[in-house]
């Protein structure tokens, strides 16, 4: 036996958005929001495809020392990770203490601070992100998401390095040539100014 799913009757979409909280008047208000938040996504996505390209040029480009013979010995004892799983996680974790150790080094060299507001920016941002995945616009909601992102210790570790990540960019992007291929989504190199 099919089942049919019930009907919905479609309201005009005047009453319907002065009803949600999008507060919106009009079908061209709603136009207008679509295509700003639109651009906005699509900037946002540019600038973290060559934010990417340049971390992983850096890191294919930069040398760190590590002992992955003790990172091996240390995952497996200290952090219960199976024989079978630890190659995966070896070469995860190495590039990942190795973008820690580079991150360092840029902070310095490029002197990057991140404050206090800085990172309840950043919290704001992923609780507009979280809220608009849902199809929700409602602000009286922010501060709860804001604080329940504060309290997952992950969640916020991700958070401040990523606008750490974002500041160091900012710094240091100028400061690059970089070709990039019509193409391709792609660089084609990434390289230090000589000095």
């Amino acid at each position: 036996m099919i089942r049919r799913p019930p009907r919905f009757t479609l309201f005009p979409y005047t009453t319907l958005f002065r009803i949600s909280t999008w507060n919106l008047e009009s079908v061209e208000e709603l136009k207008e929001d679509f295509k700003k938040n639109r651009v906005q996504s699509y900037e946002r996505d540019a600038q973290s495809m060559l934010y990417r390209d340049i971390m992983d040029t850096i890191m294919e480009k930069t040398e760190v020392n590590m002992s992955e013979s003790f990172l091996r010995r240390w995952l497996m004892e200290s952090e219960k990770v199976a024989e079978e799983k630890i190659d995966d996680t070896v070469k995860s974790f190495m590039d990942e203490m190795k973008w820690v150790k580079i991150k360092e080094q840029l902070i310095k060299k490029y002197d990057v601070e991140l404050t206090q507001q800085d990172i309840e920016l950043k919290l704001h941002e992923r609780a507009r992100t979280i809220m608009m995945q849902y199809g929700m616009n409602d602000s009286s909601l922010i501060g709860a998401i804001v604080q329940r992102l504060k309290e997952d210790q992950n969640e916020f570790y991700n958070i401040v390095s990523s606008a750490e990540t974002e500041k160091i960019f900012a710094k240091i992007t100028p400061d690059l040539n970089i070709e990039t291929d019509r193409k391709s989504t792609r660089l084609n190199s990434v390289t230090w100014p000589s000095r």
